[in-house]
């Protein structure tokens, strides 16, 4: 090949210059191979470049060695604005095909001969364009060439489109190789371009290399029916059958469902075609049974165990109904084919008829629904549908269950569900308020400990002292607020005894009475016989004072009757189904009930929950009604409450009732007692420590405080006959004061030990004992109660 002219130009001749050129206002076709044919003089260049014009989107004017472009118009695309005369090869054409147009404008420079070629050029924003170049020589009149008139158009997006379809295609053939059904693609001249392995194996030819053999190569003895239908697809048709009886060469009939159709290569031009077929011998086997079943189908359906019916799903009739159908609904057969859906489905019929929709459709095929009988009984049923074609008529067959029993099963068993989530709920929130109630405790056992002994100190100070009493009144009222929350968790520390609650209930009326307005009226109903009940009086206090503020604040601004009631009632079984945990048997009941605004019904099932409340803030913690329901199941009963909107709310409280009250016996009165023993006094709180170390002393003893329970342990190993007594809190780090009074008891089982507690769920009084406590107190101290019970120790010891 001769020397790259075009190179050698472009690198002797370097210039900046640039020439201008205005875009073409309607972008034409590449020039026709026509214009470019042959050799033309200068004296035909006018025409030739009219020509030109006419068919290309641009035209242009090289130098005869091509060294510099003289002359660019109607270009377009946006492949560029300006074009340098003289190193437009390195800035226009693209890199790598530089050496393939060098060479074919080196090859028509000797040849004197127009070229053609594609090549990548470069826009002016960096953008790769395809080019399609066009050239022609023009010649003086001895042969030499005069310059070169050349055309160039933008095929980029002809080039991506060409590209386009040679990839879908790639993968349209790599998809019918790999494809599970019998497919086959052939050029136009039938030859397999690819071929499905199913297709291979339904036709007999699975040993064969098909791939590029023409197809009546491989069947020579194709019908010519088959070659006409070949000829119509490749003209443009689609043909199709869904039932071909296909000979094979063993003499075998099968039937055949296929389509074939047209693939095209470019718009517009036909490639070739693509065969789609599937071998349905089993189909139509299966068809002539099913006809010939009609009949065993029929006799299945009349005499079927299970409830079926045959449906019209456009007029909601019923076509047909069977045996079992006739005695499930009450109506003979002839009755049942007379009527519609609509008779025996309770629901609206514009609601029946979407649902029929949904069944045709097969979005649904089971329904749940209430259908009615001949005596007018209505049954929860569950329905399968399913479409079914009956000679022609696209119909319904349903099969219906009664399920009613299954319902109330499944109704129970989400009130079982809902007493269980709300038994949990309350546990964990018992559980909380427990843990907060023991820190509570220290803090007040600090304060009424220090107030106490203030007191004490201030008998001098009469504005002190009185000072000093409003703090232990609030103090005591606190003690009684986490006792409620105690009471709430379950875990208070409570003295239940056999009491008759009618004695309890008219004292605390008395309290509450002049605390209400005179707009509330009080009535009382106690029953005569009221029956006993085990309970602290607190406990029994504390349901009264709760459900009648919160009766009160239901009336406060509307005034009313609050009624308070106490009677005998027998609750069986049956009566207590929403309350599985509690046994039949002899109940009081507490009724509270006022005649307020009642209970929404959207709040009705959060009323017993802790905090919950709608009154404004500062009139009300939410703690009221579940501390009631806490006492109450505490108590071994239950709360409930019934309501109306505008009519009141009424409370029952049913606590086990028992056979008669035991006397209790007075409480004793007199001076706080002192002594002169040791005591060794353990709590981890240091303020605590302090405090009964103060509180003990001024009563006469001899203390210790420690405020590690291990180190406690340690001091009584090495001393145990140095000390009288041991007072330890329960709930401390390392070791609890169950343990530290075990590991005492081992060295002294009869030195006595009073453990106290704000908080336990691992002891009470009772399991204390059982271990050799011998006291038991409760959160926050009281100077009085811990003398006594010091005293009542040293008398038994």
């Amino acid at each position: 090949m001769n020397d790259c002219i075009l190179c050698k130009a472009c690198l002797d001749n370097r210039s900046n210059r640039q020439i201008r050129f205005r875009r073409a206002a309607e972008p034409g076709e590449i020039m026709s191979e026509d214009v470019l044919r042959g050799r033309h003089h200068s004296d035909n260049e006018a025409g030739l470049r009219q020509l030109l014009l006419a068919g290309s989107e641009a035209i242009y004017t090289m130098s005869a060695d091509w060294s510099e472009l003289q002359q660019l118009q109607g270009w377009a695309s946006g492949l560029a604005t300006t074009l340098p005369r003289r190193n437009w090869l390195e800035d226009f054409i693209f890199e790598e095909d530089r050496a393939m147009l060098c060479a074919a404008v080196s090859e028509a420079i000797n040849n004197k001969a127009a070229f053609k070629l594609h090549h990548r050029a470069r826009r002016p924003d960096g953008s790769v364009a395809w080019i399609s170049s066009r050239a022609v020589p023009v010649l003086d009149g001895q042969g030499n060439i005069l310059r070169w008139l050349g055309a160039v158009g933008d095929i980029t997006a002809h080039r991506q489109a060409t590209e386009r379809a040679a990839g879908s295609r790639r993968t349209l053939e790599l998809f019918i190789r790999y494809a599970p059904s019998a497919i086959a693609m052939f050029d136009r001249d039938m030859r397999y371009l690819s071929v499905s392995r199913r297709f291979l194996e339904d036709y007999g030819i699975a040993d064969q290399e098909v791939v590029g053999r023409l197809h009546y190569e491989v069947f020579p003895e194709m019908p010519e029916r088959w070659r006409e239908i070949h000829r119509r697809c490749l003209a443009g048709a689609v043909e199709r059958c869904d039932q071909d009886p296909f000979v094979r060469s063993d003499g075998k009939v099968d039937y055949v469902r296929w389509e074939i159709q047209p693939w095209y290569d470019q718009p517009g031009e036909i490639g070739g075609i693509i065969l789609f077929s599937d071998v349905v011998t089993s189909l139509v086997e299966a068809t002539l049974q099913l006809r010939q079943s009609e009949e065993k189908f029929r006799d299945i359906f009349v005499k079927h165990t299970a409830v079926k019916l045959i449906v019209d799903p456009d007029e909601g009739r019923i076509l047909d109904a069977n045996e079992a159908a006739a005695r499930f609904y009450g109506w003979p057969v002839e009755r049942l084919r007379e009527m519609r859906i609509a008779d025996i489905n309770t629901l609206p019929p514009e609601l029946i008829r979407e649902e029929m929709d949904k069944a045709v459709s097969q979005k649904r095929i089971y329904f749940e629904f209430n259908h009615r009988t001949a005596d007018g009984t209505v049954k929860d049923v569950a329905v399968y549908s399913s479409s079914i074609d009956i000679r022609g008529k696209l119909c319904l067959h349903s099969i219906i269950h009664d399920i009613s029993g299954q319902k109330r099963i499944e109704e129970e068993k989400k009130v079982l569900a809902s007493q269980l989530q709300q038994a949990q709920k309350m546990e964990a929130i018992g559980t909380l308020a427990g843990g907060i109630a023991h820190d509570f405790n220290n803090i007040l056992s600090a304060i009424i400990g220090y107030a106490e002994l203030a007191r004490e100190d201030s008998a001098d100070s009469p504005m002190v002292a009185e000072d000093l009493d409003r703090v232990l009144e609030g103090a005591h009222r606190a003690a009684d607020l986490v006792k409620q929350i105690l009471a709430f968790s379950r875990q208070s520390i409570t003295d239940p005894v056999p009491l008759n609650p009618a004695l309890v209930v008219k004292e605390t009326i008395k309290l509450l009475r002049p605390s209400l307005p005179s707009t509330i009226t009080i009535n009382q109903h106690f029953e005569e016989s009221c029956r006993n009940v085990v309970a602290d009086p607190s406990q029994i206090h504390q349901l009264v004072m709760n459900l009648c503020t919160n009766a009160y604040h239901a009336m406060e601004h509307q005034g009313g009757t609050l009624t308070i009631a106490l009677g005998n009632r027998e609750l069986i079984a049956a009566d207590l189904v929403q309350h599985p945990a509690v046994k039949p048997g002899s109940f009081v009941v507490l009724t509270v009930a006022d005649t307020g605004p009642g209970i929404a019904p959207e709040i009705f099932e959060r009323i017993f929950d802790p905090y919950f409340t709608t009154k404004e803030m500062g009139r009300g913690t939410g703690l009221g009604l579940a501390i009631v329901h806490g006492t109450a199941t505490a108590l071994g009963g239950f709360v409930s409450c019934a309501s109306t909107v505008g009519k009141g709310a009424t409370f029952h409280v049913h606590l086990p009732a028992i056979e008669a009250a035991q006397p209790t016996q007075p409480a004793e009165v007199g001076d706080i007692p002192t002594g002169k023993e040791h005591v060794l006094f353990v709590d981890d709180e240091p303020m605590l420590a302090q405090l009964g170390k103060t509180m003990l002393e001024r009563l006469g003893y001899h203390v210790t405080t420690c405020t590690d329970s291990l180190k406690a342990l340690t001091l009584f190993q090495q001393r145990p006959s140095a000390f009288d007594v041991l007072i330890s809190d329960q709930t401390m780090p390392v070791m609890t004061g169950l343990d530290l009074a075990r590991n005492v008891l081992r060295l002294r089982p009869e030195l006595p030990i009073i453990l106290c507690t704000g908080y336990s769920s691992l002891v009470d009084e009772a399991s204390a004992k059982r271990y050799g406590i011998r006291g038991f107190l409760a959160k926050p101290l009281l100077r009085k109660e811990l003398a006594k019970l010091l005293r009542d120790l040293k008398r038994k010891t």
